[in-house]
């Protein structure tokens, strides 16, 4: 899952190319290739081949750090360059599109639960916030905790034990955060491993974790019978912006008004290669594209690799969302392959015609699913309807009214006993026990259902890529109105600005999870003001990784104090002075009322007016980090600054903190006084460096002072860190 090391960059070693079986036979126009058959198509499907192409996407995964292929990483952009070199091999059949595409996505998770010192078997929740607690009881919640009448009051400062089931992941854990709850583990409802899933998008909840039902069932009856259960968790995720792109590949010839559309995800989670999930489906169409290109049709025939789907479908939506009614309703079937070699398979189609789950899709959904009803029962396979609830890529283009099929072999689903008959395998556990792990990989293919769907693809596209006969047509009730929404929850997909506040435990976490990250032997610490919070509060956290720390105008508790804490509040003027400092221009996309708000934080807080060359200065460096900031959308941290509240006087964590520190802290800061310069440097045993004739400010003529402090702060904690060694 994690696999880092101290590398900065994620960064590629080579790819290796894709080869054919036999050359693409020459075409100068589409008269010299025969018109697609069935038989030979399906039978120009080899599981080498499909096997080879899984082999090519573990190796570009394993040839990168992270060893996945996350959306917008390094993996996943050379999955898409794989891609899109195999597909022009094939020479001037595909006109080949890189659709481009930014969004949130994790690029890297941790997880650890212990209860009463006994570790857990647990999984992080995509999207899930970072959290750390420590030695904090469990209180069961009533039910399955999607009202908040499940909730007891007694949640409150606790950890919320919740049962799966009924409702959403979010519904569970917003009745648990509002009773006060600070974390939640939900455990399973089957005996299908650890929980776990999606929250669908960014979130401001409550961190969660995931534990098998025998283990929450276990623990919930502890609690039951009165017994104090406590609980250690440390869950965090790094999400960041990515960008990468889906590759569509549309043939040069066929009607272009009577489109067969085929789609795959292109991309992993970010805890490991993604080969079943969904590098089976990608090489399936890889491979019928290899083969079509031999071919003419008489439809025209559209591939699609979509990225973002593990994020929320977000690839796939941003294709629908920016193609015309027009365009769309030329789209005569969508056909999509998400995991179709599960080790513990079974053969799935999507339930087009709603006879097993009641929800159907727009007309021709139906004729599709028959069509591979037939085929596979042709050859004596028993097939199941797979639940058409659009938690695919064909989501969207069920909300778009377009006629959608498909196939699968299961996912975190439990596989039945009667399942067990028909294809073997075991009953009672899910169909791909390795199911968004490290462990999907090659081994984890089951290589029968692998061979057969990506013959039943092919089948698929000879049909239709010959003929429409007995296909209903695209009328216009079912072509521009959406069918019915699909029920995955996931975000919008356009990076967001922020406008709820970002909380202190918000930016420490996201902090800790950066450094978790880059996987660092150790580091020296800096921070300022709110900074400095934020930083004491890192190496608390990371206690053997913090070589030397630097808290610059900072204090123990913040603007949340309380009268025992023992330390002077801020004064009138220094509310004042915040409110001044810290305003936010009435129109967000105002520059220069922005560039101004950042001035006015930057020469409020001087202590005598500024000169002209103080004032000049200050422009230059507020536009320079006003222009840095817009551009990374991370001016939404400042736009909250003065709402971020600090914690409580955590004397316990302060004092843990054994690296040389130094607190750096002016003689007439208007925000903090002396005294909680002072108390930092009680509690951390830090030496005390007093800026003279100076604010809650760090104007130039102190600059080369405050960096001398910290440069022998910076020694002194390498020193420590070499002698720790030897």
């Amino acid at each position: 899952m994690k696999g880092f090391n101290s590398a900065l960059a994620i960064t590629a070693a080579g790819l290796l190319a894709m080869t054919s079986s036999a050359e693409p036979l020459p075409r100068s126009s589409k008269c010299k290739s025969p018109l697609v058959q069935d038989k030979p198509l399906v039978n120009s499907i080899h599981l080498k081949d499909l096997v080879q192409c899984a082999q090519d996407l573990e190796d570009i995964a394993y040839a990168t750090t992270a060893r996945n292929r996350v959306h917008g990483s390094e993996g996943h952009k050379n999955t898409v360059k794989y891609f899109k070199e195999t597909l022009e091999s094939l020479g001037d059949y595909y006109k080949i599109e890189l659709q481009e595409y930014t969004t949130e996505v994790t690029l890297a998770s941790f997880k650890a639960l212990s209860i009463d010192g006994v570790d857990f078997a647990t999984e992080s929740f995509e999207f899930g916030n970072n959290g750390t607690w420590t030695d904090v009881p469990l209180v069961n919640v009533a039910n399955l905790g999607c009202n908040p009448e499940d909730v007891p009051d007694s949640v409150a400062g606790n950890v919320a034990l919740i049962a799966r089931g009924e409702c959403t992941f979010v519904q569970k854990i917003t009745n648990a955060g509002a009773k006060g709850a600070v974390a939640a583990i939900i455990y399973n409802n089957a005996e299908a491993g650890v929980a776990s899933g999606t929250l669908g998008g960014v979130n401001d909840l409550i961190p969660l974790g995931g534990l098998t039902r025998a283990d929450g069932l276990a623990l919930a009856a502890r609690i039951e019978a009165g017994e104090t259960v406590t609980s250690s968790g440390d869950y965090w995720a790094y999400v960041t912006l990515g960008t990468s792109h889906n590759v569509i590949a549309t043939s040069k010839y066929g009607d272009p008004n009577n489109v067969l559309f085929l789609g795959a995800h292109s991309d992993s989670v970010d805890k490991g290669p993604g080969i079943n999930d969904n590098g089976s489906g990608s090489c399936g169409l890889l491979t019928v594209a290899k083969a079509l290109s031999k071919w003419r049709t008489n439809s025209q025939v559209k591939f699609a690799w979509w990225t973002a789907e593990e994020e929320g479908l977000l690839g796939a939506e941003h294709f629908v969302e920016t193609s015309t009614a027009q365009d769309l309703a030329k789209i005569r079937l969508y056909l999509n392959f998400d995991m179709i070699a599960s080790p513990n398979y079974y053969l799935g189609i999507y339930d087009g015609d709603g006879s097993r789950f009641n929800l159907s899709g727009p007309p021709g959904s139906d004729v599709a699913e028959k069509l591979f009803e037939d085929w596979f029962a042709a050859r004596n396979l028993t097939t199941f309807g797979a639940e058409f609830n659009g938690r695919s890529d064909y989501g969207p283009f069920l909300e778009a009214g377009v006629p959608c099929s498909g196939l699968d072999t299961g996912a975190d689903g439990v596989k039945t006993e009667e399942e067990k008959v028909i294809y073997g395998g075991i009953a009672g556990e899910p169909y791909d026990q390795n199911y968004h792990d490290a462990g999907d990989n090659v081994s984890n293919l089951a290589l029968f259902p692998f061979e057969v769907n990506a013959k039943a693809i092919a089948h698929a596209v000879a049909t239709y890529g010959k003929s429409w006969k007995g296909f209903p047509e695209r009328l216009p009730s079912n072509s521009t109105a959406p069918a019915r929404r699909h029920v995955h929850s996931r975000n919008s997909g356009a990076p967001k600005k922020h406008s709820c506040v970002y909380t202190l435990d918000g930016i420490v976490g996201d902090a800790v999870s950066l450094i978790k990250y880059l996987n660092l032997d150790g580091f020296h610490l800096v921070g300022a003001s709110l900074g400095g919070l934020i930083a004491w509060q890192v190496a608390a956290r990371l206690l053997n990784l913090t070589r030397s720390l630097a808290l610059i105008l900072a204090s123990p508790v913040g603007r949340q104090q309380n009268a025992d804490d023992g330390l002077p509040p801020l004064t009138p003027e220094g509310q004042w002075l915040i409110g001044e400092a810290f305003s936010v221009p009435a129109d967000l996309d105002d520059d220069e009322a922005w560039i101004k708000s950042y001035m006015s934080m930057d020469l409020t807080l001087a202590i005598r007016p500024p000169t002209e060359a103080e004032r000049a200065e200050s422009t230059r460096e507020s536009k320079v980090t006003y222009r840095r900031e817009r551009k990374s959308d991370t001016m939404w941290t400042r736009h909250n600054h003065s709402d971020t509240s600090g914690p409580r006087w955590p004397h316990k964590s302060l004092k843990q903190i054994s690296c040389p520190t130094v607190v750096i802290h002016a003689a007439k800061d208007q925000i903090f006084p002396m005294k909680h310069a002072e108390a930092l440097g009680d509690d951390i045993e830090a030496a005390i460096f007093v800026l003279e004739n100076c604010g809650h400010e760090l104007p130039h003529r102190v600059r080369q002072q405050v960096a001398d402090a910290i440069l022998e702060n910076v020694k002194r904690g390498d020193t420590k860190a070499l002698k720790t060694r030897d």
